[in-house]
């Protein structure tokens, strides 16, 4: 099996995935994820390529974004630092080229500003918990993460890809 184009938080890859969704927002008015860092189980079944990390961003794109890879011990494989958000309401992407191996890691994403977001998928938190997504307060990916409950009921769309340009 070939590795697909993209990984994000709302791909099958992501185990917040199997519980599903309760709808999707289109510039969410809540800042529940403003400073905080999301942690998202996912899993990769083959060496992954990735060359951009990416996110969607809202109406009102400001301040950092920073997005990462965690093992599952909570150790940070990768993050691209923090960088200043682009264009209003179009996916923003970070080159970042890293292998991935196989193994289950923690998607990582970490932004300074609530109304930054596009789109992004909405359940209940008690749902998103069972799906083993963690959070932490916090302005950037941490070498060590030290988790606790999630607490919000939104997941942004931010994930990385194989691809150099274009989408």
């Amino acid at each position: 099996m070939l590795p697909p184009l993209f990984v994000s938080s709302l791909s099958k890859y992501c185990k917040v995935q199997e519980m599903g969704y309760a709808g999707v927002i289109a510039n969410p008015a809540s800042g529940a994820e403003l400073n905080m860092i999301m942690y998202l189980p996912v899993t990769i079944a083959w060496p992954y390529p990735v060359k951009r990390w990416f996110h969607w961003t809202g109406s009102s794109p400001a301040n950092n974004v920073d997005i990462g890879l965690m093992t599952r011990d909570g150790v940070r494989v990768f993050s691209t630092g923090a960088t200043a958000q682009g264009t209003a309401s179009v996916p923003q992407y970070i080159s970042g080229p890293i292998l991935i191996p196989p193994g289950e890691f923690y998607l990582a994403l970490c932004i300074s500003n609530g109304t930054s977001f596009r789109i992004t998928a909405s359940n209940s938190g008690n749902a998103l918990r069972q799906g083993g997504i963690l959070g932490e307060s916090g302005t950037s990916i941490p070498a060590v993460m030290t988790p606790a409950a999630f607490t919000t009921a939104i997941i942004p769309i931010f994930g990385f890809t194989m691809t150099e340009s274009g989408y």
